[in-house]
């Protein structure tokens, strides 16, 4: 007697195979080959599950989409750098941010300077995780912002026993493979932006520049500096404003890479002629209010970009 039932399960098997796997090949090729038709990207697949695309990377660098304020998370090999902590009250991203990357320590925090868009999750960060040393710029006493994240910064710091270091134009500080020399020009401003701390960032080939909330002002005695200003990547002065990123300035950093950190819910950033100067000097430019957040990797020379997380 023949055993029919057998031969049909194992039918039924082929077939239900079949499907899985057309349906994970017509999936594969919609989202490599459907953005024009407005698939989902890769990116988007992956931070649907919490994962992103730069975890084997030798470098990375996560501009976060924290709105109309700054964070970045740099990291490279076993070291992570912190530079600004957005708003106390997006910190939630921050840490899951970090938690999703299995952060647990921090080898240095740089404040470009201590507005509650660039301070905000300060408190919180040290208060969750431990940080090794604290870059701030040395701020006027006239200057001193009178609010709630600052005095919760200067408590976190003496709570967990840290310092606060200073850094001048043309210290050099050196984390792993990273090196980091400050270029902020060597006088004080009269207003707290302008006094941000101004810094290269390089690994290997590749450098950085991180500009803070700099206004054109900065950006003209840089220009009369004899300090080089090319650079491969530039994360946009003050979220894109008109008072910053002017055309010399652009022209001389002449940057492949831009990203601005900048929000949807404010009219008035990014600018949009300053946005149209970014994108006139820069071969790419990203925001995280249309991108989300920005990823760039590096293999020591060339660099990636991807978005969406």
């Amino acid at each position: 007697m023949q055993n029919t039932g057998g031969k049909t399960k194992s039918k039924i098997k082929t077939v239900f195979i079949t499907v899985i796997a057309s349906v994970l090949f017509i999936f594969t090729l919609f989202i490599t080959f459907g953005k024009s038709f407005g698939a989902p990207s890769w990116s988007d697949v992956y931070s649907l599950f919490g994962v992103s695309e730069n975890l084997n990377a030798d470098f990375s660098a996560s501009f976060l989409s924290v709105g109309n304020a700054d964070t970045c998370f740099i990291q490279c090999g076993d070291k992570n750098l912190v530079i600004d902590t957005g708003l106390r009250a997006d910190y939630d991203k921050l840490s899951s941010f970090f938690h999703r990357h299995n952060v647990t320590h921090f080898d240095a925090m740089i404040l470009s300077h201590a507005d509650s868009d660039h301070i905000g999750g300060a408190s919180d960060l040290l208060n969750e995780f431990s940080v090794d040393t604290i870059y701030m710029p040395q701020i006027p006493s006239e200057q001193l912002p009178n609010s709630a994240e600052y005095s919760n910064l200067v408590n976190s710091v003496k709570e967990n026993n840290l310092d606060i270091t200073y850094p001048e134009f043309g210290d050099n500080i050196a984390i792993g493979g990273l090196s980091i020399e400050f270029i902020m020009p060597d006088k004080v401003y009269d207003n707290i932006n302008d006094n941000s701390l101004v810094f290269k960032l390089t690994y290997q080939d590749n450098s950085f520049l991180f500009t803070g909330d700099i206004s054109s002002k900065v950006e003209e005695d840089m220009l009369n500096s004899a300090k080089e200003l090319k650079f491969d990547v530039l994360k946009a002065a003050h979220h894109g404003s008109k008072t910053s990123s002017s055309e010399e300035f652009l022209s001389a950093v002449s940057p492949k890479i831009t990203v601005v950190s900048s929000g949807k819910s404010d009219g008035s950033l990014p600018d949009y002629t300053t946005m149209a100067r970014l994108n006139k000097f820069s071969s790419e430019l990203y925001s995280t209010a249309d991108d989300r957040t920005v990823v760039i990797t590096s293999d020591g020379n060339n660099l990636k970009v991807s978005t969406g997380y």
